[in-house]
């Protein structure tokens, strides 16, 4: 919904979706916007919304980092925090769509060479 907003289309109930999702999952979702302040009372894209938008991460996410722009050290741990609950949701879809451990173990490395790179730049 965000990403859409961000493109300029402003009236998602009247949207002409492809498989349109129910209507108290679209009033959720600009709710969850409106509450995590990407959106204004008109429902209208904020700042802070349009910032939200450009990072490829959940809204909820993109408003964790954001939000701890004005501490360093804390932007640390977020981005750790982050990581550490996107290797788990990795993990929890490879055990369920049965991907193979190997190509599991190998994002997390991934993963894991990403956030101590990110360590050594920040300190």
């Amino acid at each position: 919904m965000l990403l859409l907003k961000s493109l300029g289309i402003n009236d998602l109930i009247h949207f002409d979706f492809m498989d349109p999702p129910p209507h108290e999952t679209l009033v959720l979702a600009l709710e969850q916007l409106y509450a995590l302040g990407a959106l204004n009372h008109m429902g209208e894209l904020t700042k802070l919304g349009r910032r939200m938008a450009e990072l490829p991460v959940d809204p909820m996410m993109s408003k964790m980092i954001l939000a701890s722009e004005k501490y360093v050290l804390s932007l640390m741990y977020y981005i750790l925090l982050f990581s550490t609950l996107h290797i788990l949701c990795y993990i929890l879809y490879a055990l369920l769509y049965k991907r193979t451990i190997l190509h599991t173990l190998l994002y997390m490395c991934i993963y894991v060479t990403v956030v101590c790179s990110i360590f050594k730049l920040v300190q």
